[in-house]
């Protein structure tokens, strides 16, 4: 019985914080698909990046399986790599007032990224907390 309880509790705060990080999302999109100074690639990985770790959480969170958690493994991994790739590129403006907009834009997505990755790392320790009381 307190086992079952634990586990609903567990899912009930997964679901918290699933609804949080939706919230997030619709800030961080229009950031993300602003058109991209000069076509790079590093512009483009952060979108699929963020998608598939928090599809990948969902996944897991439904299922508890752990399969589901490497999506949210390989953005954790991939994306500081992409994130300076983008300053790089950023850095590089030619135009002092362009180079200080795109910096801008950039610690703001950083700061939205860390705080999505912060709370998908979250939900993961939410379900498996429950699994300590066994």
């Amino acid at each position: 019985m307190v086992l079952v309880g634990c586990r609903s509790f567990a899912v009930v705060i997964s679901a918290v914080f699933a609804f949080l990080a939706t919230k997030t999302a619709p800030t961080l999109r229009p950031i993300l698909q602003r058109p991209r100074p000069d076509g790079s690639e590093a512009w483009v990985k952060f979108l699929p990046l963020m998608v598939n770790a928090e599809t990948g959480m969902r996944g897991y969170l439904l299922t508890q399986r752990d399969e589901f958690l490497q999506p949210y493994a390989t953005a954790s991994q991939d994306l500081p790599t992409a994130m300076a790739q983008a300053r790089a590129l950023a850095e590089a403006a030619t135009k002092p007032n362009s180079r200080l907009e795109k910096l801008r834009h950039l610690n703001q997505l950083q700061l939205l990224v860390n705080q999505q990755m912060a709370d998908l790392a979250i939900q993961q320790q939410s379900i498996e907390m429950p699994k300590t009381f066994k």
